[in-house]
């Protein structure tokens, strides 16, 4: 395969054949040999009469462009281009929301170890994040939501415990709307497994600003897939 850009080809090699637009060019302007004449003489009856049909010499240069044009497009819909999601959205604006209510606090350990892989990939990528919570905070820590260096972001993460009361994800996606978020953004929820009313909600949410992803606790896999 052969990525160029968010575009990945399926059958590169397909794309060599674009080498021979040149060569197209070239048999489309060639003009062809001039007719021999030949005398005849009834050929006098025909004199004076007037074709309505008229046939350029050359092909104009625009029509020439466009059907070059429609060849490459061809050629490049054989090669099966294919857009990488997932390339294309690590220059986006990376969304983290953690559950950290009581149902968290038995895989925390692992749940902290996935959520700084996540920051050092969008620190490397220079990628700005948002830290979301689905818990209600201590008193005086509630904060606005809003996009930090993954650097710094780190830091506050570190600082994120399992709280002993159930995770408000309602609350959250209230904080979700009043917060200026524009698509595109990459969204990845870290959730603790407990169906809520207000999921689907946020699920919606997150999904209308670009691509979401729901890391949970699989016991096959790991600890979150």
């Amino acid at each position: 395969m052969l990525s160029l850009g968010a575009v990945t080809f399926t059958f590169p090699w397909v794309l060599t054949s674009l080498a021979i637009l040149p060569l197209i060019w070239l048999l489309l302007r060639i003009t062809p040999p001039s007719a021999q004449l030949i005398s005849f003489p009834a050929i006098r009856l025909l004199f004076g009469l007037m074709s309505s049909e008229r046939s350029a010499a050359r092909t104009p240069w625009w029509l020439m462009i466009i059907r070059l044009a429609c060849i490459a497009l061809i050629i490049v819909a054989f090669a099966d281009p294919v857009i990488n999601l997932r390339q294309a959205m690590r220059q986006s604006p990376l969304v983290i929301i953690v559950d950290d209510g009581w149902a968290a606090a038995r895989e925390w350990s692992a749940r902290q170890v996935a959520l700084m892989r996540l920051l050092e990939g969008a620190m490397r990528d220079k990628r700005p994040v948002m830290l979301a919570t689905s818990a209600k905070p201590g008193p005086g820590a509630d904060q606005a939501l809003s996009f930090m260096p993954a650097a710094d972001v780190i830091t506050l993460a570190r600082n994120i415990e399992a709280k002993p009361w159930r995770s408000d994800r309602k609350g959250l996606l209230t904080k979700l709307r009043n917060t200026d978020l524009r698509p595109p953004i990459e969204s990845v929820w870290l959730t603790d497994g407990v169906a809520t009313d207000s999921d689907e909600e946020l699920a919606s949410l997150l999904q209308r600003l670009g691509r979401l992803s729901v890391l949970t606790r699989d016991s096959r896999t790991g600890p979150y897939v």
